[in-house]
């Protein structure tokens, strides 16, 4: 996957939300959030930079299948 979204990282959008570290955060709150972004750090596409905002990927896949991310298997093909 490449990282060429310009979406910040998912910590830094809570923290800027006034969540703590160590608060338990839902999937729909986290969803809401990163939705909620008013900024990208750059243009989809204008650049690549490291993101591990493994939360986007985990709801692509889980939207893709149909399936939990824990449940669907290592070898299938989206």
């Amino acid at each position: 996957m490449h990282h060429v979204s310009g979406i910040p990282e998912t910590e830094d959008i809570l923290l800027n939300k006034g969540f703590q570290p160590q608060d338990g955060v839902k999937r729909a709150t986290l969803r809401k959030a990163i939705t909620d972004v008013e900024h990208l750090n750059f243009q989809p596409g204008e650049r690549w930079a490291y993101s591990p905002n493994y939360f986007l990927l985990a709801e692509v896949v889980e939207r893709r299948s149909g399936q939990q991310l824990g449940g669907y298997p290592k070898d299938a093909h989206l």
